[in-house]
């Protein structure tokens, strides 16, 4: 998934310069007034310069001046009719934290002093852009009302007005709109990190309101990834410690449901958006029989490790063989029309091809083998010894196949 922040529509690098075999060169970042300039000793002639421009929407309090929920769901609309265009899956926007001081740096992004006009603007604007197929982030959730050391801040609230003022713009979006990812903010609330608060996101937000969608941390944040988890945060950005994860599992602090219930609901998330229904549910398939062979991708190779064994996880989960960084290849198989059907396939061991990287990407693949009747085995590649290309073979008939079908590779999100 892409990303981009806000808060006054897309926020896009306007000029990007690649090589050109694609490779993107350093330069023309622009956040603020800062700006990355490229490197001035560039033959124009060896590079290829890209321009990419989208449209400046009012700004949140101008569009809160408004008072025209129908105005402000257009506005979402064209946000998000923009991010198909630009291959955008998520919007860091909109801000909805409630204008407590005229001092606060970030006043102009939040919509008002008003909780309810807040709420009434944050679920118009939801649903204009989900409505195209593409996710919002409400944010900052909850109680930042100012920009001078929020890494660290305590708001300290009393229940009744955390509430009726500062919880309340939340509660009407995700009553009146259901946004599919809500972010957490850097300061602590009555002394616990929003992100780490189980009251905040599972008992109030989830429990009492119905929300159904992901909350993610802003980015960098100071919490710990174990508590997280255990609050109901199901994704650490930029990216997590899998190091705290493993020491919590292996301690009893965290269960394999713990990581599983975060994983389910940012699978569910995913398969909402665009690029789901238009690459996972809609991919290129081809027919295949029992003497059906798949030429590997040349580029890439495979650990002499990576073998059809199954072997034990640290927590009692199955992996197919061992997994490493590197690029992620996805396989396709129909198998509607194959000799073999999905029936007569061992369920246990497509449990274990499928969870090799992550319980997310076991769920995702099992869900669409059971709803669609394709399975797709995910691997990432480890270049090592070689081998042209990955090796699976089901135990059970005399299938032998190697295959690739695609190779994609991951961005980075704009922090916020």
């Amino acid at each position: 998934m892409i990303l981009a922040d806000g808060p006054a529509g897309l926020r896009l690098q306007p000029h990007f310069k690649t090589k050109k075999d694609g490779t993107l060169l350093p330069g023309g970042e622009v956040m603020g007034d800062a700006y990355t300039p490229f490197n001035p000793n560039i033959d124009e002639k060896e590079v290829d310069n890209y321009y990419q421009y989208c449209t400046a929407i009012p700004i949140g309090w101008a569009l809160a001046q408004s008072w025209n929920t129908e105005l402000v769901e257009k506005a979402g609309d064209m946000v998000g009719s923009e991010m198909e265009q630009f291959h955008v899956d998520l919007w860091l926007a909109p801000a909805l934290n409630i204008h407590r001081n005229p001092l606060c740096g970030r006043n102009f992004e939040y919509y008002s002093e008003d909780p309810l006009i807040t709420g009434k603007m944050a679920a118009a604007i939801t649903e204009g852009c989900q409505s195209e197929g593409v996710s919002i982030t409400l944010k900052h959730f909850t109680t930042n009302n100012k920009e001078t050391n929020r890494n660290s801040s305590d708001s300290r609230v009393s229940e009744r007005a955390l509430r009726e003022i500062y919880l309340k713009g939340f509660e009407i979006a995700v009553k009146e709109a259901q946004p599919w990812s809500i972010m957490t903010s850097y300061n602590f609330l009555n002394g616990i990190e929003t992100s780490e608060n189980k009251d905040l996101l599972t008992n109030i937000t989830r429990g009492e309101w119905g929300y159904e969608g992901i909350f993610m941390t802003d980015w960098g944040n100071n919490s710990n990834h174990a508590r997280e988890v255990l609050a109901g945060n199901d994704v650490k950005m930029p990216s997590g410690s899998v190091a705290t994860l493993k020491a919590a599992l292996k301690k009893g602090i965290l269960k394999r449901s713990d990581l599983e219930a975060c994983a389910e609901r940012l699978v569910k998330m995913i398969m909402k958006v665009n690029i789901f229904k238009e690459k996972i549910l809609n991919p290129v398939t081809v027919d295949i029989g029992d003497d059906t062979y798949f030429k590997a991708a040349e580029n890439i190779l495979w650990s002499q490790t990576a073998r059809a064994e199954n072997t034990s996880d640290e927590d009692g989960g199955k992996n197919l063989g061992y997994c490493d960084a590197g690029a992620w290849t996805q396989y396709q198989i129909l198998l509607k029309n194959a000799s073999t059907r999905p029936s007569t396939l061992p369920r246990a061991e497509l449990t274990a091809c499928l969870h090799v990287l992550h319980p997310m990407q076991a769920a995702e693949h099992l869900i669409f083998w059971q709803t669609a009747q394709r399975l797709q085995v995910s691997r990432q590649s480890r270049p090592a010894d070689g081998r042209n290309g990955p090796h699976w073979k089901h135990s059970r008939s005399n299938w032998k196949q190697e295959f690739i079908h695609s190779v994609s590779s991951s961005q980075r999100a704009v922090p916020t």
